[in-house]
Parts: structure tokens; sequence; C-alpha cells
């Protein structure tokens, strides 16, 4: 990779976690009046007109891409309804912040899964390390909620746990199937596609026609999810993959509990209490690691590929 190609995926990587990082707080403004499907369905809906709108604008056509569509429909469960839901789901129960935080392993879980379907990405004694420390961030992260007497935030934080996998299926899917597609022909796909799955689940399950108006609050929310967190997100999302792979997009996620965090303790008045942040420097430390951000924090033979 040139270091015009650099620049550029670190520049796309930033913008994509200001993008995905807000999308936290956005749910936690939107969750206590919308239920979680209609949520997630109102948030594909608007997000994707306005991919598709933009791609008609630069005169791109999804029917030239018609052979990819079983790609886009997997892509489309993965990456947008099944982690977009989960995510929802999990706010009802714990903060966007603890959210931000479960949900940066997607990196971890990426370079797993691309160790045993991408050729190109296999894992080595150093991503292993990253691996194991960011695992034992999940369960610092974990273990006082298994002490409650209240399951609802161990409950809440696993559901968050269970959106990471799912991004990190979609990371390594799109990486293997989706390459020479155009980023918003494959954004606009997908966005679309999982509208159609979400909307009769959402009418027949939640019935979101009885629900009351619901608040600017929860409006807004629902308005920064679908510009921010989706229209502009996912274009960029399929520009980095294209760019640097899978494993490349997923670092973004390390600014995403910085992002959450912060507008979470600053907006919300949220509490994090001292085994967030310490789950989160080692899932920090292990996503540097992996991802050869950071040297070997021991001394190891000449001899040792890393």
């Amino acid at each position: 990779m040139d270091l015009k190609v650099k620049i550029k995926t670190l520049f796309l990587i930033c913008v994509l976690a200001c993008c995905w990082g807000p999308s936290f707080l956005f749910i936690k403004l939107a969750i206590d009046e919308i239920p979680p499907l209609t949520l997630v369905t109102c948030r594909l809906i608007l997000g994707g007109i306005l991919v598709y709108a933009f791609l008609r604008a630069k005169g791109e056509r999804l029917w030239p891409f018609r052979s990819y569509w079983p790609h886009f429909a997997v892509m489309a469960i993965f990456a947008c309804s099944l982690p977009f839901f989960l995510i929802s789901f999990g706010e009802i129960y714990i903060s966007s912040s603890l959210a931000a935080i479960m949900n940066s392993t997607t990196p971890v879980c990426t370079i797993i899964l691309a160790h045993f379907f991408i050729n190109s990405e296999r894992m080595t004694p150093k991503k292993a390390t990253g691996v194991i420390l960011g695992f034992l961030g999940v369960f610092i992260v974990f273990f006082p909620t298994l002490l409650e007497k209240e399951p609802g935030n161990g409950f809440g934080a696993f559901l968050v746990f269970l959106s990471a996998i799912s991004y990190a299926i979609a990371m390594v899917y799109s990486k293997k199937n989706l390459q020479g597609v155009v980023p918003l022909v494959s954004a606009a796909a997908q966005l679309l596609l999982a509208s159609l799955f979400l909307i009769p689940l959402a009418l027949v399950i939640e019935q979101p026609y009885l629900l009351p108006m619901p608040s600017l609050k929860a409006i807004g929310g629902i308005c920064g999810l679908s510009l921010l967190g989706t229209a502009i997100a996912f274009p960029v999302y399929y520009a980095i993959i294209r760019l640097a792979g899978a494993s490349a997009v997923s670092t973004s996620t390390l600014l995403f509990p910085v992002i959450g965090v912060f507008l979470g303790v600053t907006i919300l008045g949220e509490q994090v209490y001292w085994n967030a942040y310490l789950g989160a420097v080692f899932i920090f430390a292990g996503l540097l690691l992996s991802n050869n951000l950071i040297r070997w924090p021991f001394i190891y033979s000449r001899g040792l590929k890393t």
C-alpha cells in the first residue's frame, strides 16, 4: 500500500468513526420511545433512500450489478438488520457508553474470522496475542454484571457483543465477495434490502402505527442515525474495504468508544465504572497489537514472525 493510499485510508477511517461513534448516542435518544425493530427499520428506510438518491445523482444504477444481489442480501442481514437491532435492543438495558466499548471488539472478531476465510489475512503470534488481550478486556467489562442481582446489564452487553460478531462476518464476507463493486452500489443495495426484510417484521411484531407521536428528541435520534450513521457511513465503509481490506476498516472501531463514551458522559450524564475503563484499555491494547500499530510488549526472538 503506497503512502497516498495509506493517507486516504486513514482519513476515511476517521470519517467513519465520526459517523458511527455518535450512533450509540442517537440510539439512546430514541430507544425509550421507539421500539428497536421500528427504530432500525426507520433508520434503514431513510438511510437507504438517501444513499440511493446520491447514487442516481452520480449516474450509477443498481441493475448492472444484479448478479451480486445474493451477496447484497447476506450483507443486508449481517451488516445492517441484525447488528442494528442487537445494538438498539441492547441499549434498552445498558448505557450508550458501554455499548460503544463492547462494539469496539469488532476488529478482534474480524481477525479471527479473516484467519479462516481470507488467505492474505492469516493469524500471526502478534495477532493472536492481541485477540487474547481483547477478549480479556471483554471479560473485565462483563464480569461485574454477572455478579449483579439484575441480569439486564449483562444481557444488554452480550447483545452488543453479538452485534460485533455480526459486523465481523459482514466485513469478511464483503472482502471475499464484493470486490470491484462500486461502494455506493453496495451500500444502497444492502440498505434497501434490509429495509424490505424488516418492514413486515416491525409492522407485525411492534405495530408502530399504534404508537404515540415520538418527541423531537427521538426524531432527532432517528435523523442522526439515518443521515450520519447510515447514509454517510456506509459508502465510506465500503470505500475503506475496497482500499485496504476487512481488518483495516475494523480499526475505525478504535475510535468508537472514545467518541461514544465522551458523548454519553457529557450529553446524557452517563456513569462509566472502573471495570469498563479497564476493559477498554485491554481491548484497545489488543486492537493496536493485532493491527501492527504497536510493537510486541515483550522481548521476542529475531526469528519469530509477527
